[in-house]
């Protein structure tokens, strides 16, 4: 914890205390870092500019990151979901950098994957009534699957079935998520798209029912937000992202309704500001280029529109 100069000790990780209580100290700082968010933001840089010093860094922090924080031990890995969330920005980041990693560099990439995939596997968090924090363990699983193994293998296929019924049953009939909170839809929301583009990028089927539950999800997001993207705050927050791209980060829904307009979640129903600079994010993803005309067909007469999303209770 950087602003409390707080550490936590490099202990097995379920054995970590992540609240301490009666210090002054917050767990998010660490995660937050740890998520390795600024890693694709380089690997845009560096696909924008050709810059060498943009791999240079990344590579640094990379391996810098791998050497900190061997897999089990410390904070960074009490939490399933930070560690898939790490992944996929350890994902997208190498697939941006591809180009100049060396055969020794992409090995380091795919062993620090795979024991994210293996520590997630082994660390579910399951509850009583499963929320995000699961959904986001199954989203992680496919998405590196995906990555490591291809959307064929048998492992790959299993990872994206559980992930399927997973986001089927925490969805509400109307895409309302069960947890009810705004903050959480739109980071379901992200998280989902990206992992269909990632799909669709490497020719795999998407799911039907997948595609429904997402499209209902969005339509719910798109219609609680401003002509800006912003939207009101119910239920818990934490004001996380998936990725950190277009500028745009917390709890603001342009960058998650730009990746469900990419996703064909929505066809001109993103609101103001989801095109700018979230094209060289997506990369060569397949259906990026409709993020560039993203918005531009949102009626905005200034009539106020109602929707009722009874299932959810709104």
């Amino acid at each position: 914890d950087q602003r409390f100069d707080v550490a936590w000790p490099r202990s097995y990780h379920k054995l970590v205390d992540t609240v301490r209580a009666g210090e002054t100290c917050d767990v998010k700082y660490p995660w937050e870092l740890s998520r390795l968010q600024v890693l694709p933001v380089l690997g845009q840089a560096w696909v924008a500019s050709s810059d060498v010093r943009y791999f240079e860094r990344f590579w640094a922090i990379l391996k810098g990151w791998v050497a900190d924080n061997p897999v089990g031990f410390g904070v960074n890995w009490t939490c399933s979901m930070e560690v898939a969330i790490r992944a996929i920005n350890i994902v997208v980041a190498a697939n941006l950098f591809a180009a100049e990693l060396t055969a020794r560099q992409r090995a380091l990439v795919v062993s620090t994957l795979r024991q994210h995939l293996r520590h997630i596997s082994f660390n579910l968090e399951m509850s009583d009534v499963n929320g995000n924090h699961l959904l986001f363990d199954r989203l992680g699983l496919a998405f590196v699957s995906i990555a490591l193994n291809g959307p064929r293998h048998a492992r790959t296929h299993r990872y994206v079935e559980l992930l399927n019924r997973e986001i089927s049953d925490q969805f509400h009939s109307d895409g309302v998520h069960l947890e009810h909170a705004t903050s959480y839809q739109r980071l379901l929301l992200e998280g989902v798209a990206l992992y269909v583009l990632a799909l669709r990028r490497r020719g795999a089927r998407v799911d039907e029912q997948l595609q429904l539950v997402a499209t209902r999800a969005a339509l719910f997001m798109a219609s609680i937000c401003d002509n800006d993207g912003g939207f009101p705050c119910f239920g818990d927050s934490d004001s996380g992202n998936v990725l950190v791209l277009g500028g745009q980060a917390g709890n603001q829904s342009t960058s998650a309704l730009a990746a469900a307009v990419a996703a064909g979640f929505l066809t001109g129903e993103a609101p103001r500001g989801c095109c700018e600079g979230m094209a060289p994010g997506l990369g060569d993803i397949e259906g990026a280029d409709a993020v560039a005309t993203a918005g531009q067909s949102r009626p905005n007469d200034g009539r106020f529109r109602l929707f009722s999303f009874p299932s959810g209770g709104y």
